[in-house]
């Protein structure tokens, strides 16, 4: 796969926020199961479920016993996007002092 798709798969893998929610949860809590995930985001339809895990390939591996957790490139791509979100934090602050 050429890199930029490789790129363009996990910026839209990042895109939606209940992907950044499932990713903050494998971040917390290591291995777990589907139902697992899918209780902690609140999603009640295996189907849609099964969809935003499909999306989130390039970031989440399942392990042989079939639990889910972040992979090396979603490890990082947390800590990516938990660094942007401290950053528009620190903005939105500076913007509301300044007005």
């Amino acid at each position: 796969m050429p890199e930029t798709d490789e790129y363009d798969e996990i910026f839209a893998a990042l895109k939606h926020p209940i992907r950044r929610q499932i990713l903050l949860f494998l971040k917390a809590r290591g291995e777990v199961s589907f139902t697992d995930i899918q209780n902690a985001v609140g999603i009640d339809d295996t189907g849609l479920m099964s969809y935003h895990l499909e999306e989130l390939a390039p970031l989440v591996e399942q392990s042989a016993r079939g639990k889910y957790c972040l992979s090396e490139v979603g490890q990082a791509s947390v800590e990516l996007f938990r660094k942007v979100e401290r950053e528009r934090q620190r903005s939105s602050v500076a913007v509301r002092e300044e007005i």
